[in-house]
């Protein structure tokens, strides 16, 4: 009996002890499976996380994506309106130097003086600006009455001169301008013919009539591309206000390149001045060249181009290839982005180049779209502007910028213009476009006169869609002449 009963009592303890070992098996398996579960959703957790820190970078970085293409469409805008500010402002204070210099020379000359004199006269103290003896030197050499040099070239010359170029027959002269590459004078007239200035006659009156002499404003306006900036800094340099010299504005109150159309509902300078008060100088350039200049840098301007395959009119079968809606399209079109609230669509560039100046000048209902007529007359404008080439600018200057300079109400410094540069001994300039006003005058007289570039970059059926398109009352007018195909 007591054996049976210690089998029996050994036979509990034997199977205590494998529920226990089975227990304690459980706890371990369930502990584990806790830990797995734990580290599978720490894991899962991690994972949403990178998932989510992915989608908010890719929403960054499109914002900013957005921001910068914004900014590239329409910085051109915004920073005009930084720089005029600037610009006005170093204008008054040159303008005030500029008086106190001349009212002082004037006393100690007796306030007399040829036109030599006056040009010395109007000079401020600016490190851009021509001194006395550079002036006085570079007019040392008597170019008219050199009989060695071409006189189809001499004009050419004259402007290098103004610029601040040592134009004299000596040996470093000739190392900085190879007179070889330089237009010559007639090709220059057989091309554009003679300076022109749109509005002279019903314009300059009517502004100056309208506006005291104390408020008056001039200010270039004009599509990209087409001289603005020098323009601006050649009235800047000559032309001297009786009151003020902040007369010369880097641009109007609305904008240089905002169209006509919003002359009296968009102004950028904080100051606000009245839109009346500005006279615009209108900018125009040959819309071959010009095209060709938005090829290279087309500012607000957006457009589907190559500029391998560029001016672009009308589609090149790569333009196709690439975006096949051009397929079913006449023209490449084009938009731009004036400021980030004002962005206008247009068939093509030739399109671009026709309206924005058709806000300027209307004509007569009777003249449109007549090529034969002899005589192309214009309205009456219903706000004084005037409009110049920018061809005219570089090659006829000193014809051109007097005549700007009275229209407003200034006077002309007198003498020989004085061209934009930061001269004279290294030989710098200005460079109309793209280049800025830096990369030299020389660069811009050689590259703008030579006129048979205008047909560069065009094939035969772009040419054809340029004569088709654009306004012939606007080209004959401008007396800009057709490439023909």
């Amino acid at each position: 009996m007591a054996e049976t009963t210690m089998i029996m009592t050994s036979k509990a303890a034997k199977t205590k002890r494998r529920a226990s070992s089975t227990s304690s098996s459980t706890t371990t398996y369930n502990t584990i499976r806790r830990k797995v579960s734990s580290m599978l959703f720490l894991q899962l957790l991690l994972l949403v996380v990178v998932i989510i820190s992915v989608v908010i970078l890719g929403i960054q970085m499109h914002t900013l994506e957005s921001t910068f293409s914004s900014l590239s469409a329409s910085s051109v805008i915004g920073i005009d309106s930084i720089i005029g500010q600037f610009f006005d402002q170093n204008l008054i204070k040159e303008g005030t130097r500029q008086q106190q210099q001349q009212q002082q020379q004037d006393d100690d000359d007796g306030g007399s003086g040829s036109d030599g004199k006056n040009e010395d006269k109007d000079q401020d103290d600016d490190t851009d600006d021509y001194s006395k003896k550079e002036t006085s030197k570079l007019y040392d050499y008597d170019l008219e009455n050199d009989q060695n040099v071409d006189e189809d070239l001499k004009p050419i010359l004259k402007i290098l001169r103004q610029g601040g170029y040592d134009i004299s027959p000596s040996k470093e002269s000739y190392q900085l301008i190879n007179r070889a590459l330089l237009p010559k004078w007639s090709e220059i007239m057989t091309a554009y013919g003679p300076p022109k200035i749109l509005g002279l006659e019903t314009s300059c009156q009517a502004f100056q009539n309208s506006i005291s002499s104390k408020k008056r404003n001039i200010a270039p306006a004009g599509i990209f591309n087409t001289g603005t900036n020098l323009l601006s800094h050649l009235l800047g340099k000559n032309c001297v206000w009786e009151h003020r010299s902040g007369g010369n504005m880097w641009q109007p109150p609305w904008g240089k390149h905002i169209p006509a159309v919003r002359r009296t509902n968009h102004t950028h300078s904080k100051s606000r001045t009245p839109y009346y008060n500005t006279l615009p100088v209108v900018t125009i350039r040959d819309p071959y060249t010009w095209m060709q200049s938005m090829c290279r840098q087309n500012y607000a301007a957006q457009f589907d181009h190559d500029k391998s395959m560029c001016p672009n009119i009308i589609p090149y079968p790569d333009d196709i290839l690439s975006h096949p809606r051009y397929g079913t399209m006449n023209y490449i079109p084009i938009w731009v982005k004036y400021d980030p609230e004002y962005k206008i669509h247009y068939d093509s560039l030739v399109h671009l180049w026709n309206e924005w100046y058709l806000q300027y000048i209307q004509f007569e209902e009777n003249d449109k779209n007549n090529e034969n007529n002899s005589i192309i007359k214009m309205k009456d404008p219903s706000f004084p502007f005037l409009m110049v080439r920018m061809e005219d600018l570089v090659f006829h200057g000193q014809t051109i910028v007097p005549q700007l300079c009275e229209c407003a109400g200034a006077k002309f410094r007198g003498g020989e213009i004085q061209h934009v540069s930061a001269i004279a001994n290294g030989n710098h300039g200005i460079e109309i476009g793209t280049g800025g006003y830096n990369a030299g005058l020389l660069r811009s007289v050689i590259k703008y006169g030579n006129v048979t570039k205008r047909k560069d970059g065009y094939p035969k059926f772009q040419l054809e869609a340029a004569h088709k398109l654009l306004d012939s009352r606007l080209m004959k007018l401008l007396s800009y002449p057709y490439e023909e195909p």
